[in-house]
């Protein structure tokens, strides 16, 4: 298909548009009238084929979808509403037509899904590659930073944690060919035991959490967010050098986090070193426990405390059972390393 043919094509497809995309597609720039727009964020991140993506363990449609949901993810943890996207698409000039729509029509579904229209983008030869970039509104209040937790203040999680871990390590080990998924019912047919379709499924097809983050941000409920796309305690070490604290998660048997090791049968390190999760880290203070766990909604994915913040060198600590040792973070590198 030629570059116009596909411009064309992607013009063609349902999307509904909000006031403040003035023009989308079919112009040098997307033009968005930012007058009723507060506090806009921004937000770039790249899908890289033989990095974070391997076309037998991925389908076209799953590229796609994940390749917005994770640039989504950065504004859930600002606290921010999504407005349009960007997609700029590097493409091998031997690809199928076939998988170029699949791959678009993946897209297009999370824009609809998420409410983030495509408004342009580029196209071009070379690897397999998506950079998308998102804008997102903060409709009152201020975006969530990572650098205003304090001492004193509780850790909490929403979403799950290591559950993408577990699915990639269902890919190593299987080695399945699912190149040809187009939705979750196909993945839940291939996979009928929950525990590996959920780890799948975190792994292929995560959802931003942009509705759970845009809630908390507008009750006033972190003093600081950040979305756990490198691992838990990664993402965790970004916040404390951030907010220059030091962290100390429960891990006793009665925990949330052993809790959650033993619903997915994964190991503590697993869950602590995962990376693309997709969830939320965040800070508050003390006194805004009980409004969260009153008021959180139950449709949203789940949240629980999992520690709590102190004063010193940014570091992570361990505590269970009487005992307390300190964690060093693993940096989550996808499929570097892989035969």
């Amino acid at each position: 298909m030629k570059e116009r043919d596909l411009i064309e094509w992607i013009r063609g497809q349902q999307q509904r548009m909000p006031p403040e995309l003035v023009h989308g597609i079919g112009d040098d720039c997307a033009v968005l009238d930012a007058s009723s727009l507060r506090r806009l964020c921004v937000s770039t991140d790249s899908l890289v084929e033989g990095t974070h993506f391997r076309r037998r363990w991925s389908s076209p449609y799953c590229i796609g979808r994940k390749a917005l949901a994770v640039s989504l993810s950065d504004l859930a943890a600002m606290g921010a509403c999504p407005v349009a996207c960007l997609l700029s698409l590097s493409l091998p000039p031997d690809l199928p037509d076939s998988f170029v729509q699949e791959l678009l029509r993946g897209f297009l579904q999370g824009c609809r899904l998420w409410n983030c229209p495509l408004a342009g983008g580029n196209l071009a030869g070379g690897s397999l590659q998506l950079t998308v970039t998102v804008w997102g509104d903060i409709q009152r209040g201020e975006p969530v930073l990572r650098s205003k937790a304090r001492p004193g203040h509780w850790l909490a999680v929403a979403g799950e944690v290591g559950l993408s871990r577990a699915g990639l390590e269902i890919l190593r080990s299987e080695n399945p060919c699912l190149d040809d998924l187009q939705s979750d019912i196909q993945l839940m047919r291939r996979y009928r035991d929950q525990r590996p379709f959920e780890a799948l499924k975190a792994h292929l097809l995560p959802s931003p959490l942009t509705a759970a983050g845009s809630w908390l941000q507008q009750h006033s409920l972190p003093s600081a967010m950040i979305d756990l796309s490198d691992g838990l305690a990664t993402d965790l070490m970004n916040l404390l050098r951030a907010s220059n604290v030091r962290a100390v998660l429960e891990t006793g048997p009665d925990s949330a986090l052993a809790g959650r090791c033993r619903r997915w049968g994964i190991t503590l390190e697993a869950l602590l070193n995962g990376g693309e999760d997709y969830a939320l880290l965040f800070s508050l203070q003390a006194r805004r426990r009980n409004r969260l766990e009153s008021s959180y909604p139950g449709f949203f994915p789940p949240c629980e405390i999992i520690g709590h913040l102190e004063k010193g060198a940014p570091a992570i600590f361990l505590e269970g059972e009487g005992e307390r040792r300190r964690f060093e973070a693993q940096e989550f590198k996808h499929f570097s390393g892989d035969a």
